[in-house]
Parts: structure tokens; sequence; C-alpha cells
């Protein structure tokens, strides 16, 4: 079996890596390790071996943002394939993790009904939403929603995905 995945905890247990960097882009493109998991960390070269061995990581912050209701987009009744009346906030501004397991509803909530739903909302051209009874917060008919329209887009190739631009 064959997987590209960015986990820590499935790299420590596959058989064998291979590494391809050494940055994104027009940086990488080598085998700059391969390996048991051992053995990329090991290696100097890689920088995934350095964060598995725990040579080098990311420290978490010691202040959160916070999160404000009253900059933050809330949908509610989304029943699109198997969501059952379902309900989320998305507070502006942060970093926002969509977890569960496959076949949960992530991609149904996220792109195929929040994403499109905003995106018309906002003026822009997208599929139908799959259906909610109510999308609303960031004042979505002001200003700030030319702000929110510019970090959101439907890539041609793959409709019905977000792709959300960080700056």
């Amino acid at each position: 079996m064959l997987v590209v995945e960015h986990d820590e905890a499935i790299m420590r247990q596959a058989d064998w890596l291979i590494d391809i960097g050494p940055g994104a882009g027009s940086l990488g493109g080598y085998v700059v390790a391969e390996g048991t998991p051992r053995q990329v960390m090991a290696s100097t070269a890689s920088i995934t071996g350095r964060y598995l061995s725990g040579a080098a990581k990311i420290e978490l912050p010691s202040q959160r943002r916070k999160a404000a209701k009253s900059r933050s987009i809330e949908i509610e009744g989304v029943t699109t394939n198997n969501l059952k009346k379902v309900a989320a906030t998305f507070p502006l501004g942060l970093l926002i993790g969509i977890s569960g397991v496959s076949g949960s509803g992530k991609s149904s909530l996220i792109n195929e009904t929040l994403a499109p739903g905003l995106i018309r909302r906002l003026g822009g051209v997208a599929q139908k939403p799959g259906p909610y009874t109510s999308l609303r917060g960031a004042n979505l008919s002001t200003r700030s929603s030319r702000s929110i329209s510019r970090r959101l887009a439907v890539r041609p190739k793959q409709r019905g995905h977000l792709h959300r631009r960080l700056r």
C-alpha cells in the first residue's frame, strides 16, 4: 500500500518512508531520504526526519487567538448527504480544522454546502449548495464580505472543493 501522508503517527508506523524535498515548489523535487522511519530520522538532509526525531519542533504559541462570536459564520440545518440538521460556527481569523472518520460528512459540510453557499451569498458563481436552513454572520451583506470572497474560490477542475488562500 502506498500513502501520501503528513501525519506523524502514520509516518512512524510506516515500514518505509520516502522523503521528498528539500523544500516546497521549485525548492523541492528530490528524494532527500528514504528508508525505515529510524533511517529517515537519522538523515541530516531530511527536514521530516528532524521533526520525527524531535531535533526540530514547532512550538505551540503561548497565547492563542480568541474567537469572537461577532466575527464568525454560522450555518444551520445542513442535511447534505448523510448530515442530520448539522449546525456549525466558523470563527473568522482563526485556523479551523475539520475532522472526522471517512464518510462522516466533512466534505458534505464544507465543500458541498458551506463553500458554495458563501460564494453565492457573496455574489460569486458556484454550484448549488447542499440543503441548509440558515447561513449568517460576519456581515455577509457588507464590505467585510468582499474580504471573505477574495479568500474563497472553487477550483475549476475540482468543482465543489474549497480552496482557501492563506495570507
